[in-house]
């Protein structure tokens, strides 16, 4: 709100028990450093994001990133990587900032 943004929406959520309310665009950082979270995360991205809707997850270069990537494309996501300068990544890296751009598959 602070930035101009007067429609921002915040949750705190359990991601086993996601809402029935749909947004298109959620954020999310440091969570897929489990990957216990990654089905749990990706049903949560199923159910709430709308269609042709965007989570960006930001992640601290955790190694279980490339384990949320496949997952994640092996679901139909799509997702684009970018390192801390905004550059596309091909693969994620391990112990380097990188954002994951997931949206639903078409």
């Amino acid at each position: 709100r602070a930035n101009g943004f007067d429609k921002v929406h915040a949750l705190i959520l359990d991601w086993r028990e996601p809402l029935s309310e749909r947004f298109p665009l959620i954020l999310a950082c440091d969570v897929v450093y489990e990957v216990r979270d990654h089905v749990p995360l990706l049903n949560l991205l199923t159910t709430m994001l709308d269609e042709g809707g965007c989570c960006w997850i930001g992640d601290a270069g955790r190694q279980t990133a490339a384990a949320f990537v496949q997952l994640a494309r092996h679901r139909n996501f799509d997702v684009e990587l970018r390192d801390e300068s905004d550059k596309i990544m091909s693969a994620p890296h391990v112990g380097r900032f990188q954002l994951m751009q997931v949206r639903a598959g078409q």
